[in-house]
């Protein structure tokens, strides 16, 4: 277990990093509550489109960081995410538009944040 926080506390701290600044530099605004059931249906949004395109196998763990920004017809999210694969943990970027007064959503962008 202390490997596994030894390996992963950088990959978190990198990854927050990255969408923190973005998040300041770009009016996005940071999501207060990442247990909050929309934030997490949103990742698991992601993480399943993600496996279907890609045919991968990842399971959502948890969400470490995210923001939203408001659109005219919507809102996107950013979320930094661990997921894993079989047994190995890593962090992901992901955005997903979600339209207004809909259910509909759409991935944008989905990658491994590297080490």
């Amino acid at each position: 277990m202390r490997k596994f926080h030894c390996l992963v506390l950088p990959l978190i701290v990198f990854a927050l990093a990255i969408v923190r600044n973005e998040a300041i530099s770009n009016d996005w605004s940071p999501i207060k509550d990442f247990n909050d059931s929309h934030v997490k249906e949103i990742a698991n949004f992601a993480v399943t489109e993600y496996d279907r395109k890609s045919d991968a196998n990842l399971k959502l763990e948890s969400v470490i960081y995210g923001s939203t920004k408001e659109k005219v017809d919507g809102i996107s999210y950013r979320l930094a995410l661990i997921a894993t694969n079989d047994s190995l943990f890593n962090i992901y970027s992901t955005e997903v538009w979600e339209k207004a007064n809909s259910e509909y959503k759409k991935l944008i962008s989905f990658f491994l944040v590297p080490e």
